[in-house]
């Protein structure tokens, strides 16, 4: 599998789970057959987050994840969280900051692979998907 993730910590944050963040991304495109990929994962604060999102989504709010798949042949992709968010949800959801930050690096990776959480049922076959990445 041709596949590369460089993960990009743009923050204080010392500590981050590169290793497990990879290797459940790799799940995911393994799962999904998808080989010859190179993904960006960027750790990013609220205000770059929030400045993507506007900027790019015209949404002006701080979100947890967000994704850009950039090419057509979906061979190269970025996924950016945010880490203030992640430990905000982390305390919200009783999981370690590592876990919501592997979570959300999983929901991303899903993300560029195709998967939608427009719906309630999307969003449900969402979770359902990270929790088995993120366990595998």
């Amino acid at each position: 599998m041709d596949l590369k993730i460089n993960i990009f910590n743009e923050t204080d944050n010392k500590y981050l789970p590169y290793k497990k963040l990879k290797e459940a991304i790799t799940r995911v495109f393994e799962s999904e057959n998808i080989n010859g990929i190179n993904v960006n994962l960027i750790i990013a604060d609220n205000d770059f987050i929030r400045e993507l999102n506007n900027k790019y989504l015209g949404h002006d709010y701080v979100t947890d994840v967000i994704c850009f798949p950039m090419d057509e042949e979906g061979l190269y992709g970025e996924i950016y969280i945010c880490a203030q968010q992640a430990e905000k949800q982390a305390k919200e959801y009783k999981v370690s900051k590592q876990e919501e930050l592997i979570r959300l690096g999983v929901h991303g990776a899903l993300h560029l692979v195709g998967y939608e959480d427009f719906t309630e049922e999307q969003r449900k076959e969402m979770h359902r998907l990270e929790n088995k990445f993120i366990k595998e």
